[in-house]
């Protein structure tokens, strides 16, 4: 429960600082455009996690970690990494970013940011990769307990060599 509750959290800010110039009433979730046309391998020994607002997330069942992705196409605004990154974070208490480095990815530089923090009180540990490409920004993220991230780091990894996008 804890990660899909994270999960939502990234999704909530994401978006909302993505279309920042949009005003929502009431509880509906915004209207975005999907990516088309991306590639990916997911990782082999995670189960599919099904989550509306994500396009594709997998869990460990052994320890709970998560990976998962989204992406939002064709936005009127054209928010900076770093802002994508730290709306992602606002939503953890005592958050602290470990590391950030721009990465390559899909033949962008995309900022990949390590960042502790907690969720109801459970110290969590995110590794987020922020890409923009071609009108579209993606948000991939790993996620897990502090004391068991570091067991799924290389499948996240592998994740992230393969993931292509247009």
């Amino acid at each position: 429960m804890l990660n899909r509750n994270l999960l939502y959290i990234i999704f909530i800010i994401s978006i909302s600082i993505i279309n920042s110039n949009c005003v929502s009433v009431g509880i509906e979730t915004p209207q975005t455009t999907k990516a088309q046309n991306v590639i990916f391998k997911p990782p082999s020994y995670f189960s599919e996690l099904v989550q509306p607002y994500l396009d594709a997330a997998w869990k460990n069942d052994a320890n709970g970690n998560t990976i998962s992705f989204l992406s939002e196409c064709d936005s009127a605004t054209d928010p900076t990494h770093e802002t994508i990154r730290d709306g992602i974070i606002a939503g953890l208490r005592n958050s602290n970013i470990l590391s950030n480095d721009y990465i390559p990815l899909s033949k962008r530089n995309a900022l990949k940011s390590v960042v502790t923090g907690s969720v109801d009180g459970v110290k969590t540990k995110l590794e987020i990769v922020v890409l923009k490409k071609n009108n579209c920004i993606y948000i991939l993220t790993y996620v897990g307990l502090q004391e068991k991230f570091n067991d799924d780091l290389d499948a996240f990894a592998e994740f992230l060599k393969e993931f292509k996008v247009p």
